[in-house]
């Protein structure tokens, strides 16, 4: 079974922390005993369960119980592992209360999570100022990582994927007029729009406009028919899940032919936009040394 890559992530964090903990010696019981729970391992996890990225957050869930599940019965052995999952609610001021309740209530070494950027960077100064050593599975915004020694994220920062997103995208689709959209309340979708801004004035393409639109929004009609009148050679769209597959079908609604390059676009999305995300491109992070089925096939 093909688990996500921030399975691989959450093994090595605990293989790690394994290696610090105190472990007492235990002796084989001469009689059966209630298990010993002294030795287990806890380790906080910080996702967006109900709000705006609940779904999203859903998904994730399933990983780390999957990861739980292959962790605690694969060759590691004692000791076991532990995961206190807590809701951030898909807000900034969750994510803080998720912290402050798993450090200072549950006393954990680590917390794996936040998952949204905004809540990532309000979140890991706590983590610092504690010396608890945190790691978001998924914020890419620019300077999360220098927020303190004891924070990390997995995925490449904004401005590493565009870099080489944008070089492979120029040369195929020959864009020199463009239009961007993106969530203006979202840390990585401002931060990801500002990127792509600085690589086209690199690369000397012109910029029609930049629409901005807000986390919620279902209604992108005003914001596509500004661009549809400009008639760019490609839009760019930053965006968190849930706005991705409506701007897509919106737009194939008004007949807009222009190709579309979006944020981190996952099979899930690409499956809510149906038809109208036929010929979208996305710029997502990959691991080519990944050995699951099919993966070195791509590679050669």
């Amino acid at each position: 079974m093909k688990s996500f890559t921030f399975i691989v992530a959450i093994a090595t964090l605990v293989v790690s922390f394994s290696a610090c903990e105190r472990i007492s010696q235990i002796t084989q019981p001469a009689t059966p005993q209630v298990e010993d729970k002294s030795d287990e391992i806890t380790i906080g996890v910080v996702l967006p369960l109900t709000g705006h990225l609940a779904a999203a957050g859903e998904l994730m869930k399933q990983g780390f119980d999957l990861a739980l599940g292959e962790i605690n019965n694969g060759q590691l052995g004692n000791p076991q592992f532990k995961f206190i999952i807590e809701d951030d609610a898909s807000t900034p001021e969750g994510a803080v209360a998720a912290f402050n309740k798993l450090i200072h209530e549950d006393g954990v070494s680590v917390i794996i999570g936040p998952a949204s950027s905004s809540a990532t960077e309000a979140a890991f100064p706590i983590a610092g100022e504690n010396q608890i050593v945190a790691i978001s599975p998924t914020a890419g915004k620019r300077g999360l990582g220098a927020i303190s020694h004891f924070v990390f994220r997995i995925p490449l920062a904004t401005d590493v994927v565009v870099a080489k997103g944008i070089p492979v995208t120029y040369a195929k689709l020959g864009y020199q007029r463009v239009a961007t959209m993106y969530d203006e309340t979202d840390g990585f979708s401002t931060d990801r729009d500002k990127a792509l801004q600085e690589a086209f004035t690199a690369k000397g393409v012109e910029v029609l406009t930049t629409e901005p639109f807000r986390s919620g929004d279902t209604d992108f009609s005003a914001q596509l028919t500004r661009i549809q009148a400009l008639n760019p050679d490609a839009i760019f769209v930053s965006a968190l899940p849930p706005e991705k597959p409506l701007i897509l079908v919106q737009a194939d609604e008004l007949g807009i032919s222009a190709p579309f390059i979006v944020s981190s676009l996952t099979n899930v999305e690409v499956a809510a936009a149906g038809a109208a995300a036929e010929g979208a491109i996305t710029f997502i992070d990959w691991l080519p040394t990944d050995d699951t089925p099919g993966n070195q096939a791509f590679v050669k």
